[in-house]
């Protein structure tokens, strides 16, 4: 990240912040109670630990048949249910609809995207859709859009550029709660482990549905909500970047409480988190690109905020390894 602007309230608490060398990114914490151990951080297993999935993903067809993408190469992937699913580049597949008249009659199916830990990938949507997924996320879709509505449905992180089609809403299930869209960009965070359910509006319109809470969203507002439940938070004034970020390729926290950013953190680097005693307390502000190693994120935390990093690598290939954290 190139240009980044911050404007820093006045903290009864000390900050600390940490810049690093070749313009990584910072981290800021704050925290009244607690006070910096000044301890260096020693993450000698985590200096080769980077996110090595980037641009991985698994396609499940109807049939369920697997298709691991990151090893398909471009071209032609695959023939089904009337549609045509290819690879136009690495990180990326589309579909389009057959020209055969018999594939045209055949009815849709459904197919499922996934991305593994510290993996993410952008798919083109039989209607025109763009979809991004952040690292462990999925979104199911049919192969075709019929009738008068598109439905899919996710779990974790997507972004969506959404084709405009009046005669053809778009509606995304997230659990319990639907997002009801005509054409418009958005981004929702729906991970199990994390406290809320955010949908966060950049263009256009959307309205969120949980429960018997409704509410519509305009650029730049975010609906937060509990997973199954029946009230929904609106910030009229939303942080978009903060939103967006890891589709641009940075962590950016502004003020997220330490199991958020510790979340994130497990997520793209493949790390099971584990606390040792009671969770630390305090807030994180900052920005780094997430092409950074795992060894300098821990370090830049641990000095900011005093709290300690214990890595513990698996010696199973592809098995998650661990990070415990200590006051």
């Amino acid at each position: 990240v190139h240009h980044l602007y911050v404007r820093i309230k006045r903290y009864a608490a000390a900050v600390l912040i940490i810049l690093l060398a070749g313009g990584l990114g910072y981290f800021l914490f704050n925290n009244s109670g607690q006070q910096h151990n000044k301890r260096t951080a020693n993450n000698s297993q985590a200096n080769n630990i980077v996110p090595l999935n980037t641009g991985k993903a698994v396609l499940i067809l109807g049939n369920g048949r697997e298709i691991v993408l990151d090893s398909a190469g471009k071209g032609l992937l695959a023939q089904q249910a009337g549609a045509i699913i290819y690879q136009p580049a690495n990180g990326q597949i589309a579909y389009r609809e057959s020209d055969s008249l018999l594939a045209k009659k055949l009815l849709p199916e459904h197919h499922t995207l996934r991305t593994p830990k510290g993996g993410e990938y952008e798919i083109v949507l039989p209607d025109g859709t763009a979809v991004w997924l952040n690292a462990a996320s999925s979104i199911t879709f049919p192969t075709a859009f019929t009738g008068n509505v598109r439905n899919v449905s996710v779990t974790g992180e997507v972004y969506f550029e959404v084709a405009k089609n009046a005669a053809m809403p778009f509606k995304v299930k997230v659990d319990d709660a639907t997002i009801e869209v005509l054409g418009t960009h958005f981004n929702i965070s729906a991970y199990t482990d994390d406290p809320v359910v955010k949908t966060t509006l950049l263009e256009g319109a959307v309205r969120v549905v949980t429960g018997h809470a409704s509410t519509l969203l305009k650029p730049g507002q975010q609906a937060q909500f509990i997973n199954g439940g029946s009230t929904i938070k609106l910030i009229t004034t939303a942080d978009t970047e903060e939103a967006v970020a890891w589709k641009n390729g940075s962590f950016n926290f502004k003020n997220q409480d330490i199991g958020i950013v510790m979340n994130q953190i497990g997520r793209w680097y493949n790390m099971e988190i584990v606390y040792e005693g009671k969770k630390p307390e305090g807030l994180i502000l900052g920005i780094m690109s997430r092409r950074t190693d795992l060894a300098t994120v821990l370090t830049s935390l641990e000095l900011t905020s005093g709290i300690h990093f214990e890595i513990k690598n698996s010696t199973v290939p592809g098995e998650a390894g661990k990070i415990i954290v200590k006051q």
